[in-house]
C-alpha cells in the first residue's frame, strides 16, 4: 500500500482514467480499455461529465466525447447536466464548448471558474482550452467521417437500449433499478443517481402501482413481474452491476483536485485536510453501488483498492 501523497494521486488518476477509457470502449470508441467487467452498466451522462475533466490532458478522449455526443443526440439526456452547470465549475465551460444546441450555450463568462480541471494550470487555461475545443467540436460536427463505432451489445449498454424502448424519461431508470433489485429497494437512491426530482419518480411509481406493475409498501418498491420484462428485454438483470457513476466519478475527481492543491502547498500525507478528503471520497465510492452486484463492482473495487482499509 502506497503512502506517498504524490504516488497516491498519480495512481488514483491512472485508475480513474482507466475506468473511463474502459467504459468508452463499450460505447463504441476505439480504446483498448481494461475488461474490468462486462456486466457493469454504463451511465453515459456520468461518463461524459467525468471525461470533461480530462479532455485537456487526455487528447484521445476529445474525439470520442465530441463524436459520440453528436452521433447520439437522441440518446443523451442533457437535462441531467442542468444542475451541474455552474460558472464556478470548470467543466461547465468545456461542456458548453461541445454542446450543440442553442439553449445550452450560456452567456459569455463574466468570471473565471473557481479552480481549473485536474492537470490544468489555471482557471484561465480552462477558458482558453474551451474556446479551442469549441472550434474543434464544430469541425467534427461538419465532418462526415465515422469516428465512433458500434455499441457493444450487452449489459454494459442496457440503459441506452431501454431509452430506445421506453424513451429518455425517468421510467427507464426506474425499470432498470427494480430489475437489478428483484427483492425490492427504496426509491431515494434513484433520485440521487438519475437527477430526476422525487416528485417525478413518485408520480411514475404511483402510475405503475395503479397499473399493477409495481408494489410500493413501507418505503420499498418492487417490480411485480420481473420475468415478464426480462422476456421482453431478452436478458437477466439480477447479476448486473448497477452503480451511481455520477457519485463515484465525482468523488474521485474532487479528491484528485484536493490532492493537487495539497501538493502545491506542500501538505503532508498525514495532514488532516488530506485525510478528510480521502475519507469522504472513500465513503462516497464505497456507497455508490445501487444493488448488491454494484457494491461488488470490479471497477469500484479497482478504485477502492488504492485506499487504506478501514
Amino acid at each position: 500500500m502506497t503512502t506517498s501523497p504524490s504516488t497516491f494521486e498519480s495512481e488514483l488518476r491512472e485508475r480513474l482514467v482507466n475506468v473511463i477509457y474502459t467504459h468508452w470502449s463499450k460505447l463504441g470508441a476505439a480504446f483498448a480499455g481494461a475488461d474490468l467487467d462486462r456486466a457493469e452498466v454504463i451511465d453515459p451522462e456520468a461518463l461524459l461529465w467525468a471525461s470533461l475533466e480530462f479532455l485537456a490532458t487526455e487528447p484521445r478522449l476529445v474525439e470520442a466525447v465530441v463524436s459520440w455526443l453528436h452521433a447520439n443526440k437522441g440518446r443523451t439526456i442533457r437535462q441531467r447536466f442542468k444542475s451541474r452547470l455552474d460558472y464556478h465549475e470548470p467543466r461547465t465551460a468545456i461542456w458548453l464548448a461541445v454542446a450543440s444546441t442553442r439553449e445550452e450555450r450560456l452567456p459569455r463568462y463574466a468570471e473565471l471558474p473557481s479552480q481549473p480541471c485536474y492537470g490544468m494550470e489555471s482557471p484561465a487555461a480552462v477558458i482558453e482550452f474551451s474556446h479551442q475545443l469549441g472550434h474543434r467540436a464544430r469541425s467534427y460536427e461538419r465532418s462526415e467521417l465515422k469516428r465512433v463505432g458500434s455499441l457493444v451489445a450487452g449489459p454494459a449498454t442496457i440503459l441506452l437500449r431501454l431509452r430506445d424502448i421506453l424513451g429518455s424519461d425517468a421510467r427507464h431508470f426506474l425499470l432498470l433499478y427494480l430489475l437489478c433489485n428483484p427483492q425490492g429497494a427504496p426509491l431515494e437512491p434513484v433520485q440521487e443517481w438519475t437527477g430526476y426530482s422525487s416528485r417525478t419518480i413518485s408520480d411514475t411509481v404511483s402510475r405503475w402501482v395503479d397499473a399493477g406493475i409495481v408494489s410500493h409498501k413501507y418505503g420499498i418498491c418492487r417490480l411485480l413481474k420481473p420475468s415478464a420484462w426480462e422476456a421482453i428485454l431478452e436478458g437477466s438483470y439480477k447479476q448486473l452491476s448497477l452503480v451511481n457513476w455520477f457519485g463515484a466519478f465525482e468523488a474521485s475527481i474532487q479528491l484528485l483536485r484536493a490532492l493537487a492543491k495539497g501538493r502545491l502547498v506542500g501538505l503532508s500525507d498525514d495532514s488532516s485536510v488530506i485525510f478528510s478528503h480521502r475519507k469522504e471520497a472513500h465513503r462516497a465510492i464505497l456507497s455508490s453501488g445501487l444493488n448488491e452486484c454494484g457494491l461488488r463492482s470490479p471497477s469500484i473495487r479497482h478504485l477502492l483498492s488504492l485506499f487504506p482499509p478501514g
